[in-house]
This record gives structure tokens, sequence and C-alpha cells, in this order.
């Protein structure tokens, strides 16, 4: 998925936590995490624990990510996130 894509589709969906690359979402002040943390898997019982509780912190504390999206802008018009998020695509 693209990110003008992802974007819009987030913002449309609104959900309460975004498990991906969080640079977009979390400007929507949507809390957020990704998989590919370095210090730490998230894969096996062990890493799915972590995860875990990575997220109940980022839904316990989304105090960044307002702030973020208070003073964030993001690069596309109002009109981008009215429009279908899947309009490019074209079927052959």
């Amino acid at each position: 998925m693209q990110p003008f894509e992802q974007i819009n589709l987030v913002n449309k969906l609104k959900p309460d936590v975004f498990i991906g690359v969080p640079e977009w979402s979390a400007k929507l002040g949507i809390p957020t995490t990704h998989v590919l943390d370095m210090k730490r898997p998230t894969m096996g019982y062990d890493g799915l624990l972590y995860l875990g509780n990575k997220i109940a912190d980022q839904i316990g504390n989304p105090g960044f990510n307002v702030k973020l999206a208070a003073h964030a802008r993001l690069p596309y018009r109002e009109s981008w996130y009215k429009d279908n998020a899947f309009k490019f695509i074209k079927n052959i």
C-alpha cells in the first residue's frame, strides 16, 4: 500500500491503534506501533507479549500522538480524504 492510500484509508476507518509504519498515522493522532523492532523481536510467544504491551502502552498514553496531530500538517487536501483511496488502481 502506498502512503497516500494508507493515510486516506486510516483517516476513514479511524482505528483504535495502527500497527505498521507509524509516520503518517501518528500525525492523525492515532496510537501507533510497528513490528519491525530491532531491539526486541515481536514474533513468537515472548514477542507477542511484548507487542501486546507496546500496544497497551500506546492506547493508555496517546499524548504524543495527540500533540503531534495538533501541530503536524499532512500534505494532502481535505478533498483527498473524501475520495476513494484506491481510485488509481485499474483492472486490466
